[in-house]
């Protein structure tokens, strides 16, 4: 079996670039930090010294560049999880059978190609199904119901009726939050 291997180092570059700049904001932060570690440790050994407030006016650098970073990568985070839990739970209402929700995600949320390539997959599999119970319909009316295949036709109606054929009345299409 031949192994499938990427050729492209950005597959995804929006959400890459993004991941990049955040690991890149932490590494200087902690790089920052421990200079400034280092001025209030050993500032005062160097010949001359350091102002006082060029230290806290790195530290306050520092603060500020560290709530940025926390702000942006928890907002980045949640347009990761709250993605993830949708399609989860999307996946979960499709191994119970039902074929006419549909996935839909916040602007600016990650993952879009994937939740339209899921509805797309669902919609064609919903169709299948359709097409599937016209002809088990089709055979019904020219077999007997007594026979073997009859008897199988009829438990092939009861699976087909597993999934829902039409949606649920009053309920919207969209998978809610």
């Amino acid at each position: 079996m031949a192994e499938e291997r990427r050729h492209q180092l950005f597959v995804n570059k929006q959400f890459q670039y993004r991941y990049i700049l955040l690991t890149a904001s932490i590494a200087i932060i902690l790089v920052n930090a421990l200079t400034v570690i280092g001025i209030l440790l050993y500032g005062p050994h160097i010949k001359g010294g350091i102002a006082w407030y060029h230290t806290a006016i790195l530290a306050a650098i520092e603060a500020a560049l560290l709530l940025a970073v926390f702000y942006f990568s928890a907002r980045e985070s949640h347009r990761l999880a709250g993605p993830m839990f949708a399609i989860n739970r999307r996946l979960e209402r499709l191994g119970d059978g039902d074929l006419h929700s549909r996935l839909s995600l916040r602007q600016g949320d990650h993952f879009h190609e994937i939740a339209e390539a899921l509805n797309s997959s669902v919609g064609m599999l919903r169709q299948r199904i359709e097409t599937i119970a016209s002809l088990v319909d089709i055979l019904n009316h020219h077999t007997d119901p007594d026979g073997e295949a009859g008897r199988a036709l009829a438990r092939l109606r009861v699976e087909l009726e597993h999934l829902e054929s039409a949606p649920p009345p009053d309920s919207g299409t969209a998978a809610r939050r």
